[in-house]
């Protein structure tokens, strides 16, 4: 396992605690995320029960383990020890990879407003005005002395009169009518966004250290430092004179342009001041 480690780029020291803890019945788990999810992704980890491999190392040195690989200071977290240091008497190539960050943007969905509707009902007081028709019945008694008139001497019988009162009162009734609908729903629309974040890069700068002279006299040197203080040429970008130079350098039967291109670009940099 801890080669498997090694091999991924854990440093060794790294690589004994995880298999440490994993042969101690634990289980090791990588996460490969953004910078932007990392804490989020530290988050998950910690409330599924995650431990610090730092703080249980302390305990297992406290029953006697210790890892193969040795620190300066035995209580101190395990860190990458690794110093730069010059190599010399090297063969064959080496490299250093130029590393850039690249800004991907997805999404997710989130709850927003909520919105509950109820229906309920409720009283008011109310009242309206009505007219209504009522009818009395009145008898007026009238004392009067006088001769009967011959009609009413032939009128001279039993009878009766019957009146009925009549009167209105109001009747209430009521009908149920739609004042207003709520409707409810939602309306879906799109957007664009702009996200604003920063990336990084590690570029490998190249720094001289010595002065090595053996390609001064190299004709494709020496090429790159004539068209540098060539007057038509000394305020233009190696971009926009390589095409030229190439034509030139063609006609000239030193050797193939691409094999000799790195050093033509070093006595044009170098005439120009840069390093």
């Amino acid at each position: 396992m801890i080669g498997g480690l090694r091999s991924a780029g854990v440093p060794e020291h790294h690589a004994e605690y995880y298999a440490e803890g994993v042969r101690r019945g634990g289980a090791l788990v990588t996460v490969r995320t953004t910078d932007n999810l990392a804490d989020r992704a530290a988050d998950i980890l910690d409330a599924a029960g995650a431990r610090d491999v730092d703080e249980r190392s302390a305990e297992w040195r406290k029953t006697g383990w210790s890892p193969k690989h040795a620190f300066s200071d035995t209580t101190a977290t395990p860190r990458d020890t690794t110093a730069p240091r010059r190599d010399t008497n090297i063969k064959g190539d080496r490299k250093l990879d130029v590393v850039e960050e690249k800004l991907e943007v997805g999404k997710r969905e989130v709850g927003g407003r909520r919105v509950r509707v109820y229906a309920e009902i409720t009283e008011r007081p109310v009242e309206a005005q009505v007219h209504l028709h009522e009818e009395r019945i009145h008898v007026d008694r009238q004392p009067v002395n006088r001769e009967a008139r011959p009609g009413e001497i032939e009128a001279f019988e039993e009878g009766a009169i019957e009146l009925t009162e009549r009167r209105e009162e109001p009747v209430v009734t009521k009908t149920a009518r739609v004042v207003e609908e709520v409707r409810v729903g939602k309306e879906v629309a799109d957007r664009t966004e702009t996200v604003r974040d920063t990336v990084r890069r590690k570029d490998v700068r190249v720094e001289e250290t010595g002065t090595d002279t053996s390609y001064e006299n190299d004709p494709g040197y020496q090429f790159g430092r004539t068209y540098a203080s060539d007057a038509r040429y000394r305020d233009r970008d190696w971009s926009a004179v390589e095409a030229d130079m190439r034509r030139d350098w063609d006609t000239r039967g030193h050797g193939a342009w691409d094999q000799f291109k790195e050093k033509i670009r070093r006595g044009w940099d170098h005439a120009r001041g840069r390093r």
